[in-house]
């Protein structure tokens, strides 16, 4: 089942004063330039997605630096086909194309008036676990200028490095995700080793291992960089956070209710495509009335030990890919009749050091009028405090009666019906 959703770029600017994130230098704009790395499987992809659209409702610029050698190998690039001297060449070629990809991207944030974040998906250390130690050397004898200070440890604040699934987490190893990786997980595990051994001295290392599931993984990630900035997050992002949804009496006639918390303003839409074994989203985010659109693509992939698909409820671990607007055209065609699109409009505000989304719905007909509250917290019944200004019924955490999935059934005023 194919699951797409349309999350709009806040309109309002965020307010700085709702904040409960305390900078260092509270006026001059920051600049923090953290490298995703690891082994093949690891959540890089994902983790830059949900790691952007959260410093992006922080009020902060994000640019994310594509993997450049995937782009390369897509090309029709074979590197086990290279000769020594085509691979050295090749490899000289991809570090330079990084340096000046990631040079377009920092000269810009060093030149911008606000806070901004940027995302390397890999840098300049990661071809070094692809070569032996003689090419590498070769390599940077022909460039002064390519040192492990200046490649390393000068040129990024942070380096994240994201185990492999085969380390820990075998059951979710795959290649499906990315059509030119092709290791097995003792490869994967070996080649994951590598690339820690090329970014190992950077004075900002972090590890994100499997020692969690997946979806901790990735707030782990965001904690992590959120860590190195000095910004508090509350428990937001707590290994023990789950999700908890409120129902509220009516639907939100009035936004200025929100006041003094009201961070950002969004328009959401979701839609659903039929898929046999794996629950897919599809996700466009735009900005300035919906002329700046950025497109996602999700997938809730089952354990290769379990049989079923897990339900969309039980947040599964996920792959998160940006894809073009002509692919995301093309999953709205596959769209599961058995399924309405949702368009919700969606509110995220702070309070009490507690980050919460509301969501109104607007379509179908059916769902007019339900306003869900939803926030992540590690905090068990009233210990978390919950915003007086709004007539909140009771929680459906878990009454699946609520959720989007359910209410984007064809037949669920049948459904409501029988219950």
């Amino acid at each position: 089942m194919l699951f797409t959703r349309f999350l709009v770029k806040p309109i309002y600017p965020p307010l700085a004063a709702s904040l409960s994130c305390r900078y260092k230098h509270k006026h001059a704009p920051r600049v923090h330039k953290v490298v995703l790395t690891g082994g093949p499987c690891g959540g890089k992809t994902t983790g830059q997605v949900r790691l952007s659209n959260f410093f992006q409702k922080l009020g902060w610029k994000v640019y994310r630096v594509p993997e450049i050698a995937t782009s390369l190998f897509t090309g029709g690039i074979q590197w086990e086909n290279l000769n020594n001297e085509q691979q050295l060449s090749f490899q000289e070629n991809l570090l330079s194309c990084i340096l000046q990809f990631e040079k377009s991207f920092f000269d810009l944030a060093n030149t911008g008036d606000q806070n901004t974040l940027v995302i390397c998906d890999r840098g300049a250390c990661d071809p070094k676990a692809y070569v032996d130690e003689e090419m590498w050397k070769t390599m940077c004898k022909r460039h002064e200028e390519w040192t492990a200070e200046n490649l390393r440890d000068l040129r990024y604040n942070q380096i994240v490095h994201m185990v492999t699934a085969a380390d820990g987490a075998e059951e979710f190893y795959t290649n499906e995700n990315n059509p030119i990786r092709k290791e097995t997980a003792a490869e994967a595990r070996e080649l994951d080793r590598k690339v820690a051994h090329a970014w190992l001295g950077h004075p900002s290392y972090d590890v994100i291992d499997n020692s969690t599931d997946f979806n901790t993984k990735v707030r782990r990630l965001i904690s992590t960089v959120c860590h190195r900035l000095d910004i508090d997050v509350s428990d937001r992002l707590g290994v023990h956070s789950r999700r908890r949804r409120f129902l509220l009496a009516s639907s939100l006639t009035n936004p200025q209710l929100l006041g003094p918390y009201q961070l950002s303003h969004y328009q959401v839409e979701y839609l659903y495509t039929p898929h046999q074994s794996k629950l897919h989203m599809v996700h466009a985010r735009s900005a300035d009335g919906g002329r700046s659109i950025t497109y996602t693509h999700t997938v809730w992939r089952q354990s290769t030990t379990s049989r079923s698909v897990i339900p969309p409820t039980s947040r599964p671990p996920e792959i998160i890919s940006n894809i073009s607007e002509k692919d995301f055209q093309l999953f709205c065609l596959q769209r599961d009749l058995n399924h309405r699109s949702i368009l919700k409009k969606r509110y995220s505000f702070l309070y009490e050091n507690t980050y919460f989304q509301l969501d109104e719905y607007l379509h179908p007909k059916w769902s007019r009028g339900i306003v869900i509250l939803e926030t992540y917290t590690s905090l068990d019944g009233e210990a978390l405090k919950l915003p007086p200004f709004l007539d909140i019924i009771k929680e459906v955490t878990d009454d699946h009666k609520y959720s989007m999935f359910f209410i984007s059934k064809s037949n669920y005023p049948e459904l409501i019906c029988a219950n």
